[in-house]
């Protein structure tokens, strides 16, 4: 079995298709198969609340990096502690800061999963 793991940037940009021959680290540490880890999380409501947060920032994190590379923003980064904003920004020599709201919705389809 091949486990392919996708990664698309913004609308518009290429794609990145890459095949997983190994175990994810996660499916080592848990003795458990990459399904039976997102079923966990799926039926636990608060890994799901804390996973959903997780994705809302990877993909904000994706977004800021094609920003960068096409050199709309200088540069960016995250605090990494908690109670602190999720990332900033170097935008024309300014510091901003960007928190993430509790709420997440899919962008392609507009569907809440907040």
């Amino acid at each position: 079995m091949t486990i392919v793991r996708r990664l698309l940037v913004t609308p518009g940009a290429c794609s990145l298709i890459t095949p997983m021959s190994q175990e994810h680290p996660l499916e080592r540490t848990f003795a458990l198969s990459a399904s039976a880890i997102l079923d966990v999380i799926h039926r636990n409501n608060r890994l799901l609340v804390a996973v959903k947060g997780g994705i809302a920032q990877e993909h904000l994190r994706q977004y800021l990096t094609a920003l960068r590379d096409t050199r709309q923003i200088t540069d960016f980064g995250s605090p990494d502690q908690e109670g602190k904003s999720d990332f900033w920004v170097l935008f024309e020599g300014r510091k901003c800061l960007i928190r993430m709201q509790k709420r997440s919705e899919n962008i392609a389809t507009g569907r809440d999963y907040g």
